[in-house]
């Protein structure tokens, strides 16, 4: 119990760090600041679940396998296969954003006037991907508490601390991916230090990272698009200030979600490690829990959300911005699909070696771009690009929820 314990106090230390990020950005840039910092975060969540819904997840499920099966798997050679792959990604991120600042700000925020704050974007992105080497090794490892610990400083307390000395969105991305990537290194090192083993399989577990891996990146890049393309297209459609609103919406989502994902944090390596051992029933029992407790979570979080939009916005903005006030209380209506594939997206991961949760995500997506099309087409504005957002999370969720009982009907072990 006390493993479950952990991820829900870090989940709140990162919820509670999150709206105060939001709330100082307003406070402190102002509306167009405000929007500026909520499209850059947006934009650094349309390539960050690549790094932990790829490779993460695949790091987390090959040392919890290592974990459990004796023999020539070694956790930490997996390790270092992922800081391999890692160091060649930012590698290729930092070449591209160089060489295409402009191009990447006319994509990401609709205007080059913003390529001042790709640089800041990249650096916390690597960041993220030393935290997405980290974490996942000690999820996978089930220590729970240090992974919790490294959850809570580089996702919530660290953000917020960049306000004390950044005076600009650009600075505080700045400083954000440099206590980031201190942070995150330190934990590396200290793994290392403490870990070290001979690695003779390095090849081999790299190769290992990648099979898992591979098939679960356009997954990733189709989930990350779902909560961010929406504010994107909006930059386009509209401008950069309503394009932060929809952004900030989809933080909310994010937000949401995190009420659940701790869950995954130890259903993840455990649903693993149970179908490793043949208990198959163990797992079915799970599942019916997860989806009350990510209905009934949602639930709630629909209700008091749109309760409270119109008061919240006024303390956040010191003003009752009626176009944000409607685009939350649009946006916060995706809760209750998102909420069911996040409860039940760990034990598809876990149980099956097959990239289910991508192949969900990829045809969501899919379903999102044709609405978007039509609607562009016929004229349509920011609500039917929300609408389009809504619909296209209810699909995920059907999608999810039918490869669940599909698969655990019949198990497909490796």
């Amino acid at each position: 119990m006390l493993k479950f314990v952990w991820p829900y106090l870090s989940s709140a230390i990162v919820l509670v760090c999150g709206l105060l990020v939001y709330f100082l950005a307003a406070r402190q840039f102002g509306i167009e600041g405000f929007s500026e910092y909520a499209l850059s975060r947006r934009s650094v969540s349309l390539l960050q679940p690549v790094l932990f819904q790829g490779f993460g997840i695949a790091l987390s499920r090959q040392v919890a396998k290592a974990e459990s099966i004796s023999g020539s798997r070694s956790p930490f050679s997996y390790l270092l296969a992922t800081i391999t792959i890692f160091s060649v990604v930012l590698l290729a991120i930092g070449a591209v954003s160089f060489f295409y600042a402009s191009t990447m700000s006319k994509v990401f925020f609709g205007s080059e006037a913003y390529h001042h704050c790709i640089g800041p974007i990249v650096f916390v992105l690597l960041g993220c991907m030393l935290h997405c080497i980290a974490w996942p090794y000690w999820q996978g490892k089930m220590r729970i508490a240090q992974a919790c610990v490294l959850e809570s400083l580089n996702i919530g307390i660290l953000p917020l601390a960049a306000f004390a000395v950044g005076d600009s969105p650009a600075d505080i991305l700045w400083w954000t991916g440099c206590f980031t990537t201190i942070c995150s290194a330190g934990a590396i090192l200290w793994i290392v230090y403490n870990e070290w083993r001979p690695t003779t399989l390095l090849r081999e577990h790299t190769n290992d990272l990648f099979q898992y891996a591979i098939p679960r990146i356009p997954g990733a890049f189709a989930l990350a698009a779902l909560l961010s393309l929406p504010a994107t297209i909006c930059a386009h459609v509209a401008d950069v200030r309503i394009a932060g609103f929809v952004a900030f919406g989809c933080s909310l989502l994010g937000m949401a979600g995190s009420l659940i994902s701790p869950l995954g944090i130890v259903l993840l390596p455990h649903s693993t490690k149970m179908m490793a051992n043949g208990r198959v029933r163990d797992i079915k029992r799970l599942v019916p829990r997860l989806l009350g407790i990510g209905i009934g979570v949602s639930l709630i979080v629909v209700f008091v959300v749109e309760l409270c939009a119109k008061p919240a916005v006024a303390l956040f903005m010191s003003s009752e911005d009626a176009d944000l006030v409607s685009i939350i209380r649009l946006m916060i209506c995706s809760a209750i699909p998102f909420l069911i594939y996040i409860s039940l997206r760990s034990v598809l991961d876990g149980v099956t070696r097959k990239a289910l949760n991508s192949k969900n995500c990829v045809l969501a997506l899919f379903s999102l771009l044709v609405f978007l099309a039509v609607s562009y087409s016929l004229g349509g504005g920011v609500n039917l690009i929300i609408a389009g957002s809504i619909g296209s999370m209810c699909i995920l969720a059907m999608l999810t929820l039918f490869e669940t009982y599909r698969v655990l009907k019949r198990p497909q072990t490796e």
